[in-house]
């Protein structure tokens, strides 16, 4: 049986997830759904992925960047917005 993320828990693996895409993705935890989300910044694609474990989600994150590409990664400007480089 999988272990339960608790919410705390998941929320700092998300940030940690999104920081390692470099601003591609963002990424969150479902507090109520115990589950990875994520969709991309760009408009390479537009579905968004579920997955129960950070694992998971990694390998379903490299699936897509296989098939449709990285897109555009993303810089915070001064203000604190998300720009497309």
């Amino acid at each position: 049986m999988q272990e339960r993320i608790r919410p705390v828990d998941g929320d700092k693996i998300a940030r940690d997830l999104q920081a390692q895409t470099h601003g591609r993705w963002v990424i969150w935890f479902g507090h109520h759904t115990r589950s990875f989300w994520a969709i991309t910044r760009g408009d390479h694609w537009s579905g968004h992925i579920e997955a129960r474990t950070p694992r998971e989600l990694i390998a379903r994150l490299a699936e897509v960047d296989a098939w449709f590409g990285f897109g555009r990664p993303s810089i915070r400007t001064r203000s604190g917005a998300w720009a497309l480089t």
